[in-house]
């Protein structure tokens, strides 16, 4: 399928149940702010830091309940508003699993990237405060660049993991993402296209929020703005659904 059509059929699959996909959406965004606002609570910066770590894990497991209810709602499943509460928690142990072989995959990106913005930042405030030449800084700000760019290609490759998981119960960690990377092999350019194609939808909504706060109120641009990207969620949750499914019935 091409991208026009991945996103044809997304359209399709929405049909009568688009409220529902919202109504989900909203109930787990709440759940999240939630958890938030307890962590804004916390005055403390290194139990601040505890908590936000904590609550990264806490998480994982409704990003995952809310994933496939959105994959089980796009093949006609019943699902219930708050089923992605109880797929989270009953499928927690696996998806932290998972996210943990996940980590270790891409601690080394990570490391280089850190690494190198450090290194960048040190000889750019050299540079600014001496007549060198800017060769060495050059030089860094592409080490910069390759180490973030071999980290989205890194992370890229395991960003099916969610949907393996639902779709491969019995199958171990090691092979959810090395499914996963057979998978993305030679398609991650695909997917970020049909991120992109999306682009127009984000243009229009950021046009009209910046409209409303010049002309209206900054109230009502913001609320335009979350409520216009809250009813887009769908549309590209299900679209990157249909990107899933057919690479598993091609490959």
């Amino acid at each position: 399928m091409s991208i026009s059509e991945l996103k044809k059929d997304a359209k399709i699959k929405l049909s009568g149940i688009y409220f529902k996909t919202i109504i989900i959406n909203i109930l787990y965004l709440l759940i999240i702010s939630v958890l938030e606002m307890i962590g804004n609570l916390i005055n403390n910066n290194i139990l601040s830091i505890i908590y936000q770590t904590i609550l990264l894990f806490v998480t994982l497991p409704f990003s995952y309940g809310l994933l496939v209810s959105m994959l089980k709602l796009s093949r006609s499943e019943n699902v219930s508003l708050t089923d992605f509460i109880n797929i989270g928690l009953q499928n927690s142990k696996k998806v932290l699993k998972v996210f943990g072989r996940l980590l270790l995959k891409i601690i080394f990106p990570i490391i280089l990237i850190i690494i190198s913005s450090i290194i960048f930042t040190i000889i750019l405030i050299y540079t600014l405060y001496n007549s060198i030449s800017t060769i060495p800084l050059i030089i860094c700000g592409i080490i910069l660049i390759a180490s973030i760019v071999y980290y989205i290609a890194k992370l890229l490759s395991y960003i099916l993991i969610f949907y393996i998981i639902y779709d491969n119960k019995d199958i171990t960690s090691k092979e959810i993402l090395e499914k996963s990377h057979k998978l993305m092999n030679s398609h991650k350019l695909d997917y970020i296209l049909l991120y992109i194609s999306f682009i127009g939808w984000y243009l229009l909504i950021s046009v009209c929020s910046k409209i409303l706060l010049m002309f209206v109120n900054q109230i009502l641009a913001i609320l335009f703005l979350g409520i216009s990207i809250l009813l887009l969620i769908p549309y590209i949750s299900f679209s990157l659904i249909n990107f899933y499914e057919e690479l598993i019935n091609t490959k």
